[in-house]
């Protein structure tokens, strides 16, 4: 047999519906659905069964009410990999990249020279790849178009002189 919830003195006075219905993420709604089962007296098995999830869970969002209210029903975060660089910093970082581009004296810094930024201003040690993603998080281009090469652009003018060069010679079918 299923273990009885301990319900908190304040339970029974808080509009769990109206919470779901104010929620902005669907695993925070669900939560406070099944909140408000049990409040309408439904056992945990049963919230379980109507939600779709295990009886665990349900006694997890209880433990977690009693806890912090209807604020802790609220994700938790730490899901997904983290950024390498605060979301605050990146202006900051986007400005030091942009004043490290003025000072080199071609204009052209590499990613390995970005890197080196980010370690000595900002205390971040992270991989080429991330320093490229935070580059394109930021709205800036490491990389720049090549111009074409001396051989290649020969050979695309020369085909197209031929092809104009037939064109006009072409025999013309006589009606």
């Amino acid at each position: 047999m299923s273990r009885a919830p301990q319900f908190p003195d304040d339970f029974f006075k808080v509009n769990f519906h109206n919470a779901a219905r104010h929620a902005a993420d669907n695993r925070e709604c669900i939560r406070l659905l099944g909140l408000a089962l049990l409040q309408q007296s439904y056992s945990v098995k049963e919230t379980a069964e109507c939600l779709s999830v295990t009886k665990d869970a349900v006694h997890d969002w209880l433990r977690r009410f009693k806890q912090g209210g209807l604020e802790a029903m609220k994700d938790q975060g730490g899901r997904g990999r983290k950024k390498c660089l605060p979301i605050t910093d990146e202006e900051a970082f986007k400005q030091a990249v942009l004043k490290a581009q003025q000072l080199k004296d071609n204009g052209n810094i590499t990613g390995n020279d970005i890197k080196q930024l980010l370690e000595k201003e900002f205390g971040v040690t992270c991989g080429k790849t991330a320093v490229y993603g935070l580059l394109h998080r930021v709205g800036l281009s490491w990389m720049s178009a090549r111009s074409p090469r001396s051989k290649q652009s020969k050979t695309v003018n020369s085909k197209r002189v031929y092809k104009s060069a037939s064109a006009e010679n072409r025999v013309k079918p006589k009606k």
